[in-house]
Order: C-alpha cells, then structure tokens, then sequence
C-alpha cells in the first residue's frame, strides 16, 4: 500500500511565506506600540491624565524618547532625576508616568500585535 499526499510544497510554501508575514506584522506592531506608549507617557507627564503634572521647563517632557530592536520597544528618558520623578524620594512624591501608562495601555498594545497577526494569517 502507498499514500501520495499532494500539494505539500504548496503548503510548506504557504506556511512559509505567513510566517514571514506574521513576524513582519509584530515587528510593525512593536513599533506602532512603542510609538503609542510613548506619546502616552509624553501626556502623562504634560498633565493630560490623572497623574501630577511633571513639566516645570520642559527637560523631562522632551528627554522622553522611543526605539525599537527587534521584538523589544523601550521608552525612556535620559534625565539625571527621571527615576526621583518615577518612584519618588524622601522629599518628592512618586509620579509614575511610566508605570502608570504602561498599565492603562497593556490592552491597546495586546491589540496593536492581535490585529497585526489576524492581518497577515488572513486567507
């Protein structure tokens, strides 16, 4: 007895060419992530959302920067007292910018990837 089993390389060749897809899609959903949590971490800290406003001259608003490496998006700042605003000291209550963000956006980021892969293993 023998099977054939046709069509394989048209499927492995399907499969390949979704997989490609889908790992594009997530690396652009990374970014569209990162590029999102970062103009919410900038609203934050200009007092657009429950947190104290952070903005005194403007230094902290514009160190706040974004980049993406392969399947890691980082938010950031560079300023010296970033982490005092943050997480606060003996003298300064924390402000939470970054925390609180990263929080009320986790389910926004989830969707950003979610729809990104629904995208590319469309049939």
């Amino acid at each position: 007895m023998s099977v054939k089993i046709f069509g394989v390389n048209k499927a492995i060749g399907y499969l390949g060419a979704r997989g490609k897809a889908v790992n594009s899609g997530v690396k652009d959903a990374i970014t569209q992530a990162t590029l999102y949590v970062e103009g919410q971490v900038k609203d934050s800290v200009s007092g657009r959302n429950a947190e104290p406003r952070s903005v005194d001259t403007g230094r902290f608003l514009g160190s706040i920067t974004s980049n993406t490496r392969g399947d890691t998006g980082v938010v950031s700042s560079n300023v010296e007292y970033a982490s005092v605003l943050e997480y606060g000291s003996s003298k300064r209550v924390a402000r939470k910018h970054f925390g609180n963000t990263l929080a009320r956006s986790k389910d926004k980021v989830q969707s950003f990837i979610r729809d990104k892969v629904k995208k590319a293993t469309k049939l």
